[in-house]
C-alpha cells in the first residue's frame, strides 16, 4: 500500500504543512483545528508511515512519487487562495466586514 493511501485526507493536509516547516500552532490555525487535533494527526502519521519524528515523517513523505500527491498540492493551493479571499473580505485590525 502506498503512503498516500494509508493517510486520511486530514493527515495529508497536516503532513503537507509539516513539509513547510510549520509548528503545530500554525498548522492548527491554517486548518481551523485545535492544536490537540493536530498533535493527534501527527502521532497517527508517524505510526502509519513508520516515522520516528517530524523530520523523519517529512523525509518519508517527500519520497512519495509526485503523481500520487499532485492532487494534495493543488488542493493546498486552492485552500491558500480561499484564505486570501476571506482575509481580504474582513478588516483584520477591526474585525469588521469590508464593504
Amino acid at each position: 500500500m502506498s503512503v498516500t493511501r494509508e493517510l486520511s485526507d486530514a493527515e495529508k493536509r497536516v503532513i503537507a504543512l509539516l513539509c513547510e516547516g510549520l509548528p503545530n500552532k500554525e498548522i492548527s490555525r491554517r486548518l481551523s483545528l485545535s492544536e490537540a487535533t493536530v498533535k493527534v494527526h501527527c502521532r497517527t502519521i508517524f505510526l502509519k508511515i513508520g516515522a520516528a519524528n517530524r523530520t523523519d515523517a517529512v523525509l518519508k513523505w517527500l519520497r512519495v512519487p509526485s503523481d500520487e500527491i499532485f492532487w494534495l498540492r493543488r488542493e493546498n493551493e486552492e485552500l491558500r487562495e480561499t484564505i486570501k479571499t476571506l482575509t481580504r473580505s474582513f478588516n483584520v485590525t477591526s474585525g469588521e466586514v469590508a464593504q
